[in-house]
């Protein structure tokens, strides 16, 4: 380590940089600047001359955009998801088959509110065919309870 305590450090531990020139003669190239637009290098002032300054403000007023924007919200998805006759169907025919239905309707109602069309139309199907399933499969029940069940226990006459 170096002992600065004897004043300044021998130049055989740090080598010393000099200045060189530049210009004709000099190894090294002329510096370079870099000027903004294009380059230029400003002229050179006068003797008495002030200087000024020139500024530029470019001002744009907010133009309006000739478009239109057509929001379509259809929310009429009960009747494509068939809730009405899932709920029908559960408390009025088989409930465990309307049951069904309606987990098949509330699917396709979430469907069509996150926007999925072919989802929630495939969905609405799929409830509307348990539905039609539990409503006829209902009278198929009511008509054999009426005519054969009901008559052989005594309970009903024809």
């Amino acid at each position: 380590m170096a002992d600065f305590s004897k004043g300044p450090l021998p130049s055989a531990e740090y080598p010393s940089y000099e200045l060189q020139p530049h210009g004709p003669g000099s190894a090294y190239p002329p510096p370079t600047a870099s000027y903004p637009y294009g380059g230029q290098q400003p002229a050179p002032m006068m003797s008495g001359q002030q200087q000024q300054q020139a500024t530029t403000v470019v001002a744009t007023q907010p133009q309006q955009m000739a478009s239109s924007v057509v929001v379509v919200n259809d929310t009429n998805y009960d009747s494509r998801s068939f809730m009405w006759m899932s709920a029908a169907t559960c408390f009025l025919c088989f409930w465990p088959i309307g049951i069904i239905a309606l987990v098949f309707s509330s699917i396709s109602r979430s469907h069509f509110q996150r926007g999925d069309e072919a989802q929630g139309k495939t969905c609405g199907f799929i409830a509307l065919g348990i539905n039609i399933f539990n409503i006829v499969g209902g009278i198929i029940f009511i008509i054999v309870l009426c005519t054969v069940i009901l008559p052989g226990i005594g309970l009903w006459t024809i």
